[in-house]
């Protein structure tokens, strides 16, 4: 199975910095797009990490219009959080359009599945470290 990552990372330093950053955010969203119209290998699974640096080219319903162009690829959209709830515009409509939604806090991934059951769950990155961040374990 092929994975593909785009991300992009920010530098401030100065505005000519920051416009070219913004230019390469815009060949790689069309990069990426490019990439699944012609290659009947394309990526299975997309990492759009992070929709904060992708928020001018996926505003709007650019978010829907990717997913129904490739339906046989699964887009994972990552985004920073405010007050529990995604950061970006962007990030909000994955949210509501999204299957399966995760959540990182303190060292765990609180899933929450649609549909069905609604069986979700909480996965720890680090076990020992969870308990003591979500107040289940004392130090000793």
């Amino acid at each position: 199975m092929d994975i593909c990552i785009h991300g992009a990372f920010k530098n401030n330093s100065n505005l000519l910095g920051r416009r070219r950053e913004i230019e390469e955010l815009e060949r790689s969203v069309g990069i990426l797009r490019k990439e699944l119209e012609e290659n009947r290998k394309a990526e299975k699974i997309v990492f759009i990490d992070n929709l904060i640096a992708y928020k001018d080219e996926l505003k709007g319903n650019a978010i829907v219009e990717l997913l129904r162009q490739f339906p046989e690829t699964l887009f994972v959209f990552l985004d920073h959080e405010e007050a529990g709830e995604p950061a970006t515009s962007a990030g909000i409509l994955a949210k509501k359009l999204s299957n399966v939604y995760v959540q990182i806090k303190g060292l765990s991934a609180f899933v929450t599945v649609r549909g069905g059951d609604g069986e979700g769950g909480r996965i720890d990155i680090d076990e020992n470290k969870a308990a003591l961040i979500h107040g289940e374990r004392e130090i000793n």
